[in-house]
């Protein structure tokens, strides 16, 4: 636009010279140059920060591809500075770790933070690694979104999201394993996990004032997915099995014959008034012809 102008201005000035008229065109010219260096400057400026803002909310929560999709995809992204609050069909994985009030009563402070971060370390790592998006750590749990935050266009793509969560919790089950060898080999406590997981629609978008932004999803599915995490009407023998994954129906739906679940029943939740179908999932990536169990 600057060497488009410039290049009027001086075409015009030739017009008018050879139609004997005298225009300067030096004056102008700078003019335009300043102009234009101060115009670039600002964009400049202005784009730096959206970077900083986004890769704040983004760059250590999610792959590095996600990152830079959602960089290029900025101006669909963002309104008025800050990530716009869309409807969209998402899957909610909530985790945490079981009997860590009791384990922290007797460590050490450093020695429990140390312990406590190479836990969240190993499986957010996991999430990123199977394309969700860490939304928040609380205390002893984590939360992790799949399916944002852009929205999915297809049906199909929704039920990817799904597949990729309940992967994703099968593969924090053998990351809690490793962690308990290597903390047992070390003489620290050993811990099992509770996991739920749901899918359906949310609400993704920023929350909180411009310098403490964060961005996160809302609904009733993300109620339910940190219900069924919590839940303790389910029997189920955390010595033999560390990682408790529970799921909803409609994730349940979802999922294809390479994942091994059973139903268990149906619970009342709090917040909810129906009740909530649970299915338990026991394994993943089975045999294709193998059926899906379930169990009444």
């Amino acid at each position: 636009s600057t060497a488009a102008g410039l290049l009027l201005l001086w075409l015009g000035g030739y017009v008018f010279f050879r139609e004997a008229w005298w225009i300067p065109v030096v004056p102008p010219g700078l003019a335009w140059i300043a102009s234009a260096g101060v115009v670039t400057a600002y964009m400049s400026s202005q784009e730096k920060a959206q970077r900083a803002m986004l890769m704040h909310l983004f760059a250590r929560h999610v792959s590095k591809d996600v990152a830079d999709e959602v960089w290029r995809k900025r101006r669909q992204f963002l309104e008025g500075g800050r990530p716009r609050s869309e409807r969209l069909k998402a899957t909610i994985l909530f985790l945490d770790m079981k009997g860590y009030t009791s384990r922290a009563e007797k460590m050490d402070p450093q020695e429990l933070m140390d312990w406590v971060n190479e836990f969240f370390g190993a499986m957010a790592k996991k999430v990123i690694d199977h394309g969700g998006v860490v939304d928040d750590y609380f205390g002893d749990g984590m939360m992790a979104s799949f399916g944002v935050p852009f929205p999915r266009t297809s049906e199909e793509e929704v039920r990817q999201d799904a597949q990729r969560a309940v992967a994703c919790a099968l593969g924090l089950e053998q990351t809690l394993h490793e962690l308990n060898t290597r903390w047992g080999a070390r003489s620290l406590p050993t811990v099992a996990t509770r996991v739920g997981v749901a899918s359906g629609p949310v609400v993704a978008g920023s929350q909180g004032p411009d310098d403490r932004l964060k961005y996160t999803v809302v609904g009733d599915i993300v109620v339910t997915a940190q219900r069924l995490e919590s839940l303790d009407d389910s029997e189920h023998d955390f010595e033999k099995m560390p990682c408790r994954i529970l799921i909803t129906e409609r994730t349940s739906e979802y999922l294809d014959d390479r994942f091994s679940r059973h139903k268990i029943g149906e619970f009342h939740v709090k917040g909810k008034d129906e009740p909530v179908t649970v299915y338990q999932v026991t394994g993943g990536e089975q045999e294709a012809s193998r059926p899906v169990t379930e169990v009444d």
